[in-house]
């Protein structure tokens, strides 16, 4: 190495110069699963969607009722939000159509 030349100033190797072997190649490469055209989503899971969101607001609007400590506010509102949040929506999203299962 040159003496009196500082080392952050000492020329280096190219690593860009092409004289460097290739990485090989991978042997195994990644494979995408295939993209549907469409979504997966029919009338059947709508109506199942808009029944949910009507159970949640019916439940919502059973729990605003005036007396805080009635029927409606402590047992049916409550039931009414777990069927919403719980039963229906998710079942809206994870169904699936017939004619999808058969393929």
């Amino acid at each position: 190495m040159a003496a009196g030349i500082p080392s952050h100033k000492r020329s280096r190797p190219n690593r860009h110069a092409g004289n460097h072997p290739k990485r090989p190649s991978r042997t195994r490469q990644k494979t995408r699963a295939k993209a549907p055209d469409c979504l997966p989503y029919t009338r059947r899971n709508a109506k199942m969607f808009g029944a949910g969101i009507g159970c949640i607001l019916a439940g919502y609007l059973c729990l605003a009722q005036p007396p805080a400590n009635g029927l409606l506010s402590l047992t049916v509102a409550p039931l009414l939000l777990l069927a919403g949040y719980g039963v229906l929506i998710p079942l809206a999203l994870l169904m699936r159509s017939r004619q999808i299962e058969t393929e």
